[in-house]
């Protein structure tokens, strides 16, 4: 079966609003297992506008988003916003505002604009077995190939 794929861009609102159809147990992957001042990077990282790498996502059918690969991101994003953890004392102030020790309640207007448009980009794979997400899973985290070159 050949996989298929495609990428879009969400932003974190949409993201969130997308959050009861997420699925983070498929049975090789970690807990949550990220501390707050990685987290706070991650936050930091989205208002600043720099790179974040994609979200991997299968859709089996069933109304779900199985999240492949983005577990910690996107869960660390759904925990700022309900305002479980404060950004970290080394994030960098933005637009001349400090940002560091302040949950998602606490950001200005224009960094909390910031949070919720950074726009990340969703790869969904579809048409393929359980196999095939778990063996692309290991070759992104694993850097293992998807098959033999021989």
């Amino acid at each position: 079966m050949k996989m298929k794929r495609a990428s879009i861009q969400r932003t974190t609102k949409s993201l969130l609003n997308m959050r009861e159809r997420n699925r983070f147990d498929l049975p090789f992957h970690r807990n949550s297992v990220w501390k707050n001042d990685r987290r706070s990077f991650l936050v930091e990282s989205m208002i600043q506008d720099w790179y974040i790498p994609n979200i991997l996502v299968w859709d089996n059918g069933d109304d779900n988003v199985w999240v492949i690969d983005g577990r910690q991101r996107w869960e660390s994003t759904f925990l700022f916003q309900d305002g479980l953890y404060k950004l970290s004392s080394g994030t960098a102030d933005f637009n001349c505002k400090k940002l560091a020790g302040r949950k998602c309640s606490g950001l200005f207007c224009n960094t909390q604009f910031e949070f919720l448009t950074y726009n990340f980009t969703v790869t969904e794979f579809r048409d393929c077995t359980f196999e095939q997400v778990e063996e692309l899973f290991y070759q992104v985290n694993q850097s293992v190939p998807l098959a033999s070159t021989d």
